[in-house]
Formats: C-alpha cells, sequence, structure tokens
C-alpha cells in the first residue's frame, strides 16, 4: 500500500465522494471533509497541508479533541485510568449539532480544551460558516450521523511504531506528560482502542492516505476534487438557471460508454442521444400528467415539433383509459416514473427477446 492512493468504490462512496445534491449546490452548503486516523498519524498535518493549498477559500480547521468530556475531580485525580481513546471520551451530540449548524450557515463557538487539566477552559472559539470545513479526530468515521454530513471521507494511515514515536514526543513536549505515563497509556488505552474502534472505521473512507502529509499525489487528488467541487458552486452564483444533474449510475454508464475510444459508431450515436434527451425531457411534467390520468382525470400532453425543437400549437387532450402506455428511452430512468407503472419492457435490438416485469400481484387477476 505504501507511496499510493486508495480509493474505495462503493455505493456509499459513490454518493459522497462523487457528488453533491443539487440542492446542496444552489444553496452553497459548506464542504465537509472528515480526516480521521490512528493517534499521531499525520492527520493534522495532512488538514493543514489541505489549507495551505486552499489558500484562496475560506476554509476552517475543527477537532473533535475539543468535543473531549471534561473529567470530573474523581477522574482528574486519576486520569491515567480514563481512557480517551474510546467514543464515549467525546461529545458527539454536541460535535454533531455544530456541524449541522455550520451547514445551515450559522456560526457556531466551539469548545477550548485543556489537555494539562482535562477540561473545557474559557469562552470556546467562535467558527463561522466556511467554503471547506476540515473535522479531524481520531474517530470522526466512527459515528455513522457524523459520515452522513461528510462529502469526502479520509483515514490517514501510518505505521504503529512511527505514531508511538510521534505520540511520545508530542505528550512530553506540548502537553507536561512524562514518558513512562505515555507508554503505560498507549498500553492500557490507545493501543486497545485503536484495534477495537479507530482500524474498524477506515472501511468507511472514501481515500485512504498512506504516510501520511508525505503522500503529496493523495492529497493532490483531494484538493483537485474540492476545487471541482467549489467551481459547481461558483457557476450556479453565476447562472442561477443552472442545473446540476445528480450523477446516477445510469448516467455514468451512458458517459462510459461514449468515451470509450472502442464504442462502434451506432452505439456511440445511440448513447450520445440518450443524453441529451435525458438532459432535454422534463421529468416533471411527465411525471405529473401521468399522476393526473392515474387520478382519473384528464391532461393536455404537449406537441413537440422536431423541426424547430420546440412545442408547438395547444397540445393532445388526453382522458383516463383502461390502459396507459408509456414510451421512450429513459420511460425507465427516473424512479418515480417506474414507481407508476404495472408492468416494465425493455425492448433489445441486440436481440430476439423482450424483457417484460410483470408484478406478482398482477397475476394474481
Amino acid at each position: 500500500m505504501d507511496g499510493k492512493v486508495v480509493a474505495k468504490s462503493d455505493k456509499d462512496h459513490d454518493q459522497s465522494f462523487s457528488t453533491q445534491t443539487t440542492a446542496e449546490i444552489r444553496n452553497n452548503v459548506p464542504f465537509i471533509i472528515g480526516v480521521a486516523g490512528g493517534t499521531a498519524s499525520g492527520k493534522t498535518t495532512v488538514c493543514n497541508v489541505i489549507m495551505s493549498r486552499l489558500h484562496d477559500r475560506r476554509v476552517v480547521l475543527i477537532n473533535q479533541d475539543s468535543f473531549y468530556h471534561s473529567l470530573n475531580d474523581e477522574q482528574s485525580a486519576n486520569p491515567q485510568e480514563h481512557n480517551f481513546d474510546h467514543p464515549d471520551a467525546f461529545n458527539m451530540e454536541l460535535l454533531l449539532s455544530c456541524l449541522e449548524t455550520l451547514k445551515k450557515g450559522e456560526p457556531v463557538n466551539i469548545p477550548s480544551y485543556d489537555y494539562k487539566i482535562n477540561k473545557n477552559s474559557g469562552p470556546g472559539r467562535m467558527v463561522s460558516p466556511s467554503d471547506v470545513i476540515i473535522l479531524e479526530g481520531i474517530l470522526v468515521l466512527h459515528d455513522e450521523r457524523v459520515r452522513d454530513l461528510m462529502n469526502i471521507k479520509i483515514f490517514v494511515d501510518s505505521d504503529s511504531d512511527v505514531r508511538l514515536g510521534r505520540r511520545i514526543k508530542r505528550d512530553t513536549v506540548e502537553r507536561g506528560r512524562n514518558i513512562q505515563y505515555v507508554l503505560d497509556q498507549y498500553d492500557k488505552h490507545v493501543k486497545p482502542s485503536f484495534e477495537e474502534f479507530i482500524l474498524p472505521s477506515k472501511k468507511h473512507a472514501d481515500i485512504i492516505i498512506p504516510r501520511g502529509a508525505d503522500n503529496d499525489v493523495a492529497i493532490d487528488l483531494i484538493v483537485q476534487h474540492i476545487r471541482t467541487k467549489l467551481g459547481q458552486h461558483d457557476l450556479c452564483k453565476i447562472y442561477q438557471n443552472l442545473f446540476v444533474i445528480p450523477s446516477t449510475f445510469q448516467i455514468r454508464g451512458m458517459h462510459t460508454i461514449i468515451r470509450d475510444v472502442k464504442t462502434r459508431k451506432h452505439d456511440f450515436v445511440f448513447y450520445a442521444v440518450a443524453v441529451l434527451q435525458y438532459y432535454a425531457f422534463n421529468m416533471e411534467l411527465l411525471l405529473s400528467c401521468l399522476e393526473t390520468l392515474k387520478k382519473g382525470e384528464s391532461v393536455n400532453i404537449p406537441s413537440y415539433d422536431y423541426k424547430i425543437n420546440k412545442n408547438s400549437g395547444p397540445g393532445r387532450m388526453v382522458s383516463p383509459s383502461d390502459v396507459i402506455i408509456l414510451e421512450g428511452i429513459l420511460v425507465l430512468h427516473d424512479e418515480r416514473v417506474r414507481d407508476l407503472m404495472n408492468i416494465k419492457i425493455f425492448v433489445d435490438s441486440g436481440s430476439s427477446l423482450v424483457i417484460i416485469y410483470v408484478p406478482v400481484d398482477l397475476l394474481v387477476h
């Protein structure tokens, strides 16, 4: 894995890493990045590099450590007995609330946690909504509710010996702890919690970065992807009538065929026309007409003139009937339209088969 960028391509990855919904793009919702990994794996360094390369954007970094529960007097007396790497050590409800508030475009107050006294101290830090929000912490991918708010989920993967060395240096220099305390805590809490909670969350990552901030290739890809998404935001600001269609398996499949140099001319023309016609269809009007007919009411169907590529004339009045046949290249593409059908038929031009999907309840009659 060393030196490589590992990217997942499952359904969860398709929905979160590849696309944003049209509503989010139109409303300029912040682009949220989750960066997880073991203790001292280089998460903060990766975040700082990403922020430096997005210097022309409003970027804010939020550390999960800010949401540690304050220790009570009894716990403070023996802090070495407290597991700071367990999910219960964090106030996840407050973290979730802060992210949701920022996503709505409202400022929030982030707690200030003091590692030396293991308590929140001071008034906290006021954070305003930004173009990009980076959430960093060992367990930011553990909670499904938090993951669902993210556009990209990253896991920084580093060697365990390297992480231990970094932790000893950090905790002794920055947090005023002695080496024996750090080693005891590592053996008793850090290592077991990594194996039980942190490492399993790696499966939720869209991108796995080996070697942390030293992996320039991975960070370049991430920054490029963020800039692409922010560019969509800017286009929607300039062109108010711009409609960004969410990527679907069907659309990506047709685009793949069109871009393939081995695609035959006949197939290229067919799928190119299909994509163009999909963008051109008024699916909302089609859905409305079908729903009206299903209620037993008449509808007016537009008359489209292929010569001038416009609707012409008063349209055609259609009355409710016993059977309604809806025909077209993409009538099975929209789930809402499919849900209104009793039978779905696909005619395959490459064979003599006609594939008919018949609901079981229809056969009962």
